[in-house]
C-alpha cells in the first residue's frame, strides 16, 4: 500500500505541474504511387486540475494510513 501511495503522490504532482502531455502525429493526407503527402501535427491531451489534486490527496491519505497502522502493529507485540 505504501508503494501505491507514493506512486499516486508522484503522478498527482506531475499532473499538477505539467497538466497534460503533448505528442506528434503524422497523418497521410494523399497517397499515390509517385507522391505521398504527409501532415505532421502537434496534438495535446490536457488533464483537469482536480485530477492531480485528487490523486495527491489519495496518495497522502494512503501514506498516512499505512504509517499509523505500522506504528500500531509494533505496539501490539
Amino acid at each position: 500500500m505504501r508503494r501505491i501511495s507514493i506512486i499516486l503522490i508522484i503522478v498527482g504532482a506531475v499532473l499538477l505541474i505539467a497538466g497534460g502531455f503533448f505528442y506528434k502525429q503524422a497523418n497521410t493526407v494523399a497517397d499515390s504511387k509517385p507522391i505521398t503527402v504527409d501532415y505532421r501535427g502537434h496534438k495535446s491531451f490536457q488533464w483537469p486540475v482536480y485530477t492531480g489534486i485528487i490523486l495527491l490527496f489519495l496518495g497522502a491519505t494512503f501514506n498516512l494510513a499505512t504509517r499509523r497502522n505500522g506504528k500500531a502493529d509494533h505496539t501490539r507485540v
